[in-house]
C-alpha cells in the first residue's frame, strides 16, 4: 500500500474542502485503496505528515491574499521580505523531510509557473500546460501567452521585465498533466437549500465514505426551451494595473453592450438567480480571468448552456470541455470572429444542444471509471 498524504488548508466542514479540487480522492477512495493507494488529509504540518510514500503540497497552501501564513514547526520556513513568496525555499525545507514531494501549482493560467521548485520536486504537477513547452522559455508579458499577444498587438501596458524562473530542459520530464476546476462539485442551490447544505457537511462526522454526499452536487440540466439568447457577467477589472491580463473581458463586454441586451445580468443577484439566468440562456459567452480555465463554462455546461470562448487549442487540460466545434465554439484571440462565432450558435440550435450534450458527457465520465483511470494512471507516472 502506497501512502499518500495531502496538505489541504480549509475547514473540514467547508463544501470547497471536501468537494472542490480534491474530491476524486474523497469519492474514489475505497477503489483507490483496492489499487493500493491510501490518503490521509493535513490542513498543517507536523511530524506525522511527512511520514509516507509520497506528500502532496500546493502552492495555495502557503498564500492567503497574497501572504504567507507562516509555521514555525520543524523549522520549515524562513521570514519573508516585502511579502514575497519563496516558494524554492519551502520546497527545499519539505524536500528534506520527504524527498518525493509532487508539487501542485494551482496558479490560473497556463503560462504563471514556480519552477524554481524544480530541483526539490519529484513531480511538478499544473492542471493546464501550454502543449508547446517551448512557450515556458520564453520571456512573455505577465508571463501569459494571452497577455503576450494583446501587449504586442494593443501596446496596452508599458513594456515591463517580469521576474520569474523559466523552465530548464533537464525538468520538462517532472511536469505531470493534473486536472482543472472542473473536477469540483457545486453544491446544488438550485434543489436544496442552505439547512441541506448544512445537513450533509454534519453527515462527515460519521460517515466512512463520502460519495453518497456527492448527491448535493450540481448535475446537469435538461437543455429547455431558453428566455435569453446571450448570457455575460464577469468582472471587468478596468482599474486593475494588469491591464493586458484584462483586455479581453473589457473588449469583449463593449463589444456585447452595443449588440445585445446583456446589461440585465449586470445587476447583483443571488447564486441561485444566477445559475437560473445561466440556464435560461441559449449560449453564455465567456473570457479569460486570471487564467485561461474559468468556473463560468463548467457552470454553463451543467445548466444546459453552450458556450463561446476564447480559442485554447495552445493548451492542454483535463477534463477537457474545450473542443472547438465540438464541445464549444471558440473565438480568436484577435476577434476576428467574435460575431460569427454567436452568429452560429445562435442560428443553430442543434449545434447548441450537441455540443452542450458532448460537454456534459465529459463531465459525467470525470466521476465514472474513465476518471479513475485517470487517476490510477496519473498516481502511476509519480514513481
Amino acid at each position: 500500500m502506497k501512502k499518500i498524504n495531502i496538505l489541504s488548508r480549509g475547514n473540514k466542514f467547508k463544501w470547497g474542502y471536501n468537494f472542490g479540487y480534491w474530491s476524486l480522492f474523497n469519492f474514489f477512495k475505497k477503489e483507490l485503496s483496492d489499487f493500493g493507494y491510501s490518503f490521509n488529509f493535513y490542513n498543517k504540518i507536523n511530524s506525522d505528515f511527512f511520514d509516507c510514500d509520497y506528500i502532496f503540497v500546493s502552492n495555495k497552501f502557503f498564500t492567503d491574499n497574497y501572504k504567507l501564513k507562516l509555521s514555525n514547526k520543524f523549522g520549515l520556513f524562513k521570514k519573508i521580505i516585502s511579502n514575497k513568496i519563496r516558494f524554492n525555499e519551502i520546497a527545499e525545507n519539505l524536500s528534506k523531510k520527504n524527498k518525493n514531494l509532487i508539487w501542485f501549482d494551482l496558479t490560473d493560467s497556463a503560462g504563471t509557473t514556480q519552477f524554481e521548485v524544480m530541483p526539490y520536486v519529484k513531480r511538478y504537477i499544473k492542471g493546464q500546460l501550454y502543449k508547446n513547452k517551448d512557450l515556458y522559455k520564453k520571456n512573455l508579458f505577465r508571463n501569459r501567452y494571452f497577455s503576450d499577444f494583446y501587449q504586442k498587438k494593443f501596446r496596452i501596458e508599458r513594456d515591463i521585465k517580469f521576474d520569474f524562473c523559466k523552465l530548464d530542459k533537464s525538468n520538462e520530464q517532472k511536469i505531470i498533466l493534473g486536472w482543472n476546476l472542473g473536477v469540483g462539485n457545486f453544491f446544488d442551490i438550485l434543489n436544496y437549500n442552505n439547512y441541506e447544505k448544512f445537513f450533509c457537511l454534519s453527515k462527515l462526522v460519521f460517515l466512512k465514505s463520502k460519495k453518497e454526499l456527492f448527491k448535493y452536487s450540481l448535475r446537469n440540466r435538461e437543455i429547455v426551451d431558453k428566455k435569453f439568447d446571450i448570457f455575460f457577467r464577469l468582472s471587468n477589472r478596468k482599474r486593475n494595473e494588469k491591464k493586458s491580463i484584462h483586455f479581453q473581458r473589457q473588449y469583449v463586454e463593449d463589444f456585447l453592450d452595443k449588440k445585445y441586451n446583456v446589461k440585465i445580468f449586470k445587476k447583483r443577484m443571488s447564486h441561485k438567480v444566477y445559475l437560473n439566468n445561466l440556464m435560461n440562456s441559449k449560449i453564455s459567452v465567456g473570457c479569460f480571468g486570471w487564467g485561461e480555465i474559468c468556473y463560468r463554462e463548467f457552470e454553463a455546461t451543467r445548466m444546459g448552456t453552450a458556450v463561446v470562448y476564447p480559442n485554447i487549442e495552445y493548451i492542454e487540460t483535463w477534463p477537457n470541455i474545450f473542443v472547438d466545434g465540438k464541445t464549444y465554439k471558440s473565438y480568436e484571440l484577435d476577434f476576428s470572429n467574435l460575431q460569427e462565432s454567436i452568429n452560429f450558435l445562435l442560428d443553430n440550435k442543434s449545434s447548441r444542444d450537441e455540443m452542450v450534450y458532448n460537454s456534459q458527457e465529459i463531465l459525467n465520465k470525470v466521476y465514472s471509471n474513465d476518471g479513475l483511470d485517470y487517476i490510477i494512471k496519473f498516481l502511476k507516472k509519480l514513481d
